[in-house]
């Protein structure tokens, strides 16, 4: 579906802004992946680079799959925190 623009009254109608290439994406966000602490980096890459099940992450590292599911949590939370530190948005 087309993106309405909305414009004010009395001022030109801008266009949507250009997407992020994929490639730039990328790098943003392996940036940011790498100032999180490494068992946070760990396990975001098993579980979306590796594709791994969360089963697979806590047999592979060793501990349970209630550590897993938190650590991604977290993980997930500081990943976002630090793009939002580099003022990233998708």
């Amino acid at each position: 579906r087309r993106q309405r623009q909305m414009c004010i009254r009395d001022r030109p109608c801008e266009p949507p802004a250009a997407p992020i290439p994929d490639e730039q994406a990328r790098d943003v966000v392996r940036t940011a992946l790498l100032q999180l602490a490494a068992n946070y980096q760990t396990v975001l890459s098993l579980h979306y680079l590796e594709s791994l099940t969360v089963d697979a992450i806590a047999t592979a590292l060793g501990c349970r799959v209630g550590t897993v599911k938190s650590r991604l949590s977290r993980a997930r939370t500081a990943l976002r925190e630090q793009l939002r530190r580099m003022r990233w948005r998708p």
